[in-house]
């Protein structure tokens, strides 16, 4: 594991999809795959299924642990690929992003304020 980039000063949010109830989350982590390393080992389509089984045992250790401390998880492949790849500067490389994990204290609320807004924005012009 390793620290690449600081994130942009846009929500962290649009990099996942507009998925903005994480825009204040204290940790997150990207999973990666360099799927160069992967072919060398496994010389077929297998390399794509391990990357992904062992995304999986990463993302898995991750919520174990967080949710042992106490804390909340939240995960997602809803990743907006270039923007990604981009921050990670894995553009134009084996390196593939696959997954992302997060965790840290909840508010208790199922909604963020973005999505709340444009609910209500749309129940306003109905």
């Amino acid at each position: 594991m390793s620290f690449v980039n600081p994130l942009p000063d846009s929500p962290l949010g649009q990099l996942l999809c507009g998925q903005h109830f994480i825009n204040n989350l204290p940790v997150g982590l990207f999973i990666t795959a360099r799927f160069d390393k992967l072919w060398w080992k496994y010389e077929h389509s297998r390399a794509y299924r391990m990357a992904y089984v062992e995304a999986g045992h990463i993302s898995q250790t991750f919520q174990l642990v967080a949710t042992a401390l106490g804390l909340s998880t939240w995960l997602t492949g809803a990743l907006a690929d270039d923007q990604v790849e981009t921050l990670l500067g894995i553009e134009d490389s084996a390196e593939q992003a696959l997954f992302f994990v997060g965790c840290g204290q909840s508010d208790g609320q199922v909604m963020c304020k973005e999505l709340k807004a444009l609910l209500s924005s749309r129940d306003s012009q109905q």
